[in-house]
């Protein structure tokens, strides 16, 4: 049974596990329901140590990833989750408002950015297309 709003069913996450690391809560759990609403499940994580036990426990299928974290940065908690036995080739979507943020998230070897603010219908794409890349098929 499909879920949510995509068109032709593009922007579903049926089954996706989305780990969410964004240190303002309000956000976490905004993109957290929009994830659950396209039929995704949703993990939520404040810093690099939560997302670190978060992936450990169940790793994800791909990273929603702020880049401006307390303590350990984004760019460096892609490596470390990259370490993580079976997430060597975890996808990583960078979200960030600050301006190096593109630059940054090239560096960190993420396969995507999206700048803040930005919509949630083209957050939920993007997701899909860097699963579909993993993949091989078109998301």
């Amino acid at each position: 049974m499909k879920k949510g709003s995509g068109r032709a069913g593009e922007a579903s996450l049926d089954g996706v596990h989305v780990l969410i690391v964004e240190d303002r809560p309000t956000i976490s759990q905004l993109i957290a329901l929009a994830v659950e609403a396209e039929g995704g499940m949703a993990a939520v994580a404040g810093d690099a140590p939560g997302a670190l036990a978060q992936a450990r426990k169940r790793k994800p299928d791909v990273v929603l990833l702020d880049l401006l974290l307390p303590g350990t940065g984004g760019d460096s908690l892609i490596a470390a989750l990259r370490a993580l036995p079976g997430c060597a080739t975890l996808p990583v979507v960078v979200l960030s408002g600050a301006e190096s943020g593109l630059s940054r998230s090239i560096a960190a070897g993420a396969e995507a950015f999206l700048a803040k603010p930005f919509d949630i219908h083209e957050l939920v794409v993007r997701i899909r297309q860097v699963l579909g890349a993993r993949t091989g098929s078109a998301g």
